[in-house]
């Protein structure tokens, strides 16, 4: 039987499966970052040259440059009426920018009790969608309107005539969560990567307590592979947020560079540091751990805040944490969520496609599931899946095109060209789509043509 946390890192990011312990957190984030697969030779390198410079006036120094002083830094934005308990920068040092955000359990600790994982096959053999049902023993109460209050689209709901606390998949968070307390000390949740709020509901409607930890009836298409009968999944409450200036796929080079993460955790025991100059108006400490410097504060009650910097100045450091904003719920709400839309299924190459849409760990992304899963993503949160450029992976080429086109033709290297009808002109992106097989011999795409309804030529876009 296959084990559940391999399954389940291959069906969300961040993964769903309970991570390693608390004391182990911060590691484990930065093992599974330096493991991701390496991105393409021109993006280390556009990368490498767009931090080298800031990054060479950092190691070598500043005794050449005006140091950077408080009274120069940006007026502290102001909290927004609704607060997300999410912050951003307004100023980074160089060309830095924000490349991922994610929202993940703050204390990933597995506690006493039992859970139940199914997967609906999607139409590759590495996709599909997750379900989990887990009863914890041993749980406190669960504090409906506190979460309610912290989390964006956080809802309270009624389970089985209980209270129940409802997360959806939003913007850096990429599952939704149904938790109640079904029995005292026992707290029950269904939570899915994939499925409906609907669906999560009917879950928990049928949700019966051991001796036989069930839910009836499951929904359609998805099989159970794994039970647990030692261990309950994580509660997932409290989170915590990280805006980092690292890509989740990078390669070593990349991971070499300097970098910033600004951290948001809720109900955090303050670490132990060295007490520094007051951040944002909060007494703070400075903590150091080789090349990483940390910044740590107390934004408001039950909320702690951090700016760390790898081969950044402490003034730089500074200067981030005093620029920082906080989010809106407003705000988190109006961008790309990681719930998946399908723009189009079909065949090319004489194998089945599907090409969809979904949010990304920052912005929207692109991707093929055809033999494997191929994406394309952009970092920027109001970025438009219209505007992105041609995609290849496994011999197809992916994109999109203007909204009135109904085919398209690539121009290949050496002459050749190969055409294919448009998809996805319905599903409400503002453009028409692609998939189309490249011949084995193709060494290169130089245009995309997209055509009218009568072959006209309505717009020829070069590929760098």
């Amino acid at each position: 039987m296959p084990d559940v946390t391999d399954l389940l890192l291959r069906l969300a990011e961040p993964p769903l499966a309970p991570p390693d312990a608390i004391e182990t957190l911060e590691h484990r984030v930065r093992r599974r970052r330096r493991r991701r697969r390496a991105t393409r030779a021109t993006l280390a390198v556009a990368c490498v040259v767009a931090v080298a410079a800031p990054a060479a006036l950092i190691v070598a120094g500043r005794s050449a440059t005006r140091p950077v002083s408080i009274a120069t830094q940006p007026a502290q934005p102001s909290t927004p009426e609704h607060p997300a308990g999410r912050f951003l920068p307004t100023w980074l040092p160089g060309t830095m920018r924000i490349a991922t955000e994610q929202e993940y359990l703050a204390f990933p600790a597995q506690p006493a009790g039992r859970f139940r994982t199914f997967i609906r096959r999607g139409p590759q053999p590495i996709d599909g969608d997750s379900l989990t049902i887990s009863l914890q023993d041993g749980a406190p109460a669960l504090d409906i309107d506190t979460a309610v209050a912290r989390y964006p689209g956080a809802a309270r709901r009624d389970v089985q005539g209980r209270p129940a606390l409802y997360l959806p998949t939003v913007s850096a968070r990429s599952g939704a969560t149904l938790v109640w307390s079904a029995a005292p000390g026992r707290l029950a949740q269904v939570t899915g990567v994939g499925v409906t709020e609907s669906e999560l509901a009917s879950v928990a409607g049928g949700f019966q307590l051991p001796p036989r930890l069930d839910a009836t009836p499951v929904p359609l298409g998805f099989a159970e592979v794994t039970r647990n009968d030692t261990h309950a999944y994580p509660p997932p409450v409290p989170l915590r947020f990280t805006a980092d200036t690292r890509p989740l796929q990078g390669s070593s080079v990349l991971a070499e560079a300097p970098w910033v993460s600004i951290g948001a955790l809720w109900d955090a025991v303050a670490p132990a540091g060295q007490p520094t100059a007051p951040v944002r108006g909060h007494p703070a400490v400075k903590s150091k751990e080789g090349t990483e410097t940390t910044l740590w504060w107390t934004e408001r009650p039950g909320l702690m805040v951090s700016v760390t910097g790898t081969k950044v100045s402490i003034d730089d450091i500074r200067r981030v944490a005093v620029g920082l904003r906080e989010q809106s719920v407003e705000e988190v709400l109006g961008r790309p969520t990681g719930e998946k839309v399908v723009l189009a299924r079909g065949e090319a190459g004489g194998t089945p496609y599907e090409l969809r849409t979904h949010g990304g760990p920052s912005g929207p992304c692109l991707e093929l599931a055809h033999g494997g899963l191929f994406s394309s993503c952009s970092s920027d949160p109001a970025a438009r899946v219209a505007d992105f450029t041609l995609s290849i992976g496994g011999g197809m080429a992916f994109g999109p095109v203007v909204a009135e086109a109904t085919s398209v033709r690539l121009e290949l290297a050496g002459g050749q060209s190969v055409e294919a009808v448009t998809v996805g002109r319905d599903a409400g992106q503002g453009a028409a789509f692609y998939v189309v097989a490249l011949p084995p011999e193709a060494s290169r795409v130089e245009a995309v043509v997209a055509l009218g309804a009568g072959g006209q030529v309505l717009r020829r876009t070069p590929v760098a």
